[in-house]
């Protein structure tokens, strides 16, 4: 015994080859066995008249348990017809692709030699003889040709007279199988697992071809690669931010496509250079007093660090004032952008327009804020005691 599991994604109406072999010591035998694929073929009446198609003559034949082959029930002719050459028919109309045969049990209970059971295939009676009386559950088969038939049970009656139950049966119908040819193709393919593969295809002369597939996968995809400065990508440097499709070969001889997403964020190597006229310059929050070159590094929002190099120059040499207080202040920077600084404490800063209006005065001070006032140049007066100096302020 064996047992055969069939794929729910297998065509139906067809006929699966399975080659039998034998070995045995005294002998070898080969054969070829075909199983079926599809609906039972065998109309049983257990469940009414299962297969479609059925149609019945105005005294129709029923499905009736008191006589049956097998299960428990099989379809009779109506009983109680017209003495005067009354009938019962039921036939089925199906097309077949290609030729086999039609095969049931049937039963009669009638006047022997005038009440008849007849079976037709396209109105050819298939049944002369042994078709009367009281005939036993009887089994018969026929040959059917590729084609569309009809098969039509008929109970007809001659002009008189009644015997028996005056009736006839039929049980367990063996109709013709519908089998499409079949073609098997092995195929050895390149499968990204995104498409359903086709299990079979059908032909318009419902011919059938079932497809073996041998997978080899690849890949399918993209890919995004983002660094400073530069991306390494298959075996390729790339400075610059670009898009484009690769193929990547696979273990298998399938090569990959891969869509590829290169992007570089670019950092800085600069120098600058400045001059500061202060006694200190602020950076980043490094604070420096001194000449030098400084070097740090600056993040971008990438991430990308920059390195800047300044080149420090400090210039507080400003406009010297010699006259007051018989010592000399430098006054800086000059021009300035927005705030003068004297290099020591006066008692008094003053800052006049061109024109000798007061501007701005302070007391005890050692710079003078003009961030409120227009560029343009201003006269700055200092004093400490009773020495006085004076000199211009260019605000720019």
């Amino acid at each position: 015994m064996f047992t055969i599991a069939v794929d729910n994604q297998m065509p139906t109406s067809i006929e699966i080859p399975i080659s039998l072999q034998i070995t045995s010591p005294s002998v070898n035998f080969t054969d070829m066995l075909f199983v079926y694929i599809g609906e039972s073929n065998i109309e049983s009446f257990e469940n009414n008249f299962s297969f479609n198609g059925w149609t019945q003559s105005s005294s129709p034949w029923i499905v009736t348990s008191d006589t049956y082959h097998t299960g428990s029930h099989a379809i009779r002719s109506a009983q109680n017809l017209s003495d005067y050459y009354g009938e019962s028919e039921t036939s089925i109309t199906c097309t077949y692709t290609r030729a086999d045969s039609i095969a049931f049990y049937y039963k009669v209970s009638s006047e022997s030699n005038y009440d008849k059971f007849h079976f037709y295939i396209d109105n050819a009676d298939m049944i002369t003889d042994n078709n009367s009386g009281e005939v036993d559950w009887t089994r018969v088969a026929f040959p059917v040709t590729a084609g569309t038939h009809t098969f039509k049970f008929a109970y007809k009656k001659d002009s008189s007279q009644k015997r028996g139950s005056d009736c006839a049966w039929v049980d367990d119908v063996t109709m013709p199988r519908t089998v499409h040819n079949v073609t098997f193709v092995d195929i050895d393919t390149c499968y990204n697992g995104t498409e359903p593969l086709p299990a079979y295809t059908v032909a318009p002369d419902m011919s059938v071809t079932i497809y073996n597939y041998t997978i080899r996968h690849y890949a399918e995809g993209r890919d995004t690669m983002a660094a400073c400065d530069s991306v390494l990508w298959n075996g390729t440097i790339y400075t610059t931010s670009i898009s484009f499709l690769d193929t990547l070969p696979g273990i298998d001889q399938c090569d990959s496509i891969v869509g590829v997403d290169i992007v570089v964020y670019p950092s800085f190597v600069d120098t600058v250079a400045f001059v500061c006229r202060d006694h200190s310059y602020t950076w980043n929050d490094s604070v420096y007093t001194v000449d030098g070159e400084y070097t740090q590094l600056l993040a971008t929002e990438f991430g990308c660090d920059s390195m800047v190099t300044l080149i420090l120059t400090f210039d507080t040499t400003g406009v010297g004032i010699a006259t007051i207080d018989g010592s000399s202040i430098n006054v800086y920077p000059n021009p300035t952008a927005n705030t003068v600084h004297f290099s020591r404490s006066v008692d008094e800063a003053v800052l006049f327009d061109l024109n000798g209006r007061m501007l701005v005065r302070r007391n005890d001070a050692k710079s003078l804020d003009m961030a409120t006032l227009p560029n343009g140049t201003y006269v700055l007066r200092l004093r400490n005691g009773n020495a006085t100096a004076t000199c211009r302020i260019v605000k720019q």
